[in-house]
């Protein structure tokens, strides 16, 4: 499974020196054989856990709110509630590079996901998502 945590995620977000970006990448990839690539914009932040062998759970968080800050906190309309600058992202799409798809819900908005060559498209992320994947 990959996995950027979240020191390391910021790191590779903020560094000025693009190789050493690249070579946190490098390190962390060679580590384990990645689970899933997710295509998305910086600010969603993705982990992932197995339960069992045949079940994968993927938590999206929406982390635009965090970029409106300023440095005590406050966000650019100077209230300290973070969750009215978020903006929503949308497709979001995330391939699956270990074993077949038998089914992708989202079970925080009851949908199920069509799943395409291992390949699925999530329409919308507010705050956060969870995504189930299921293994045949």
């Amino acid at each position: 499974m990959y996995y950027l945590t979240a020191d390391i995620g910021l790191a590779y977000l903020s560094h000025w020196q693009r190789q050493v970006a690249d070579l946190i990448c490098h390190l962390e990839r060679a580590a384990a054989p990645i689970a899933f690539e997710i295509h998305a914009p910086k600010v969603l932040e993705a982990t992932a856990f197995w339960q069992g062998q045949k079940r994968m759970v993927i938590h999206l968080v929406n982390c635009t709110p965090l970029f409106t800050l300023d440095t005590r906190g406050y966000t650019s309309t100077g209230s300290p509630d973070a969750s009215m600058e978020m903006a929503p992202l949308s497709d979001i799409f995330i391939t699956i590079k270990k074993g077949q798809v038998k089914r992708v819900t989202l079970p925080l908005s009851g949908k199920t996901l069509s799943v395409t060559k291992e390949k699925f498209a999530i329409p919308t992320v507010g705050h956060g998502e969870v995504v189930v994947v299921e293994f045949v």
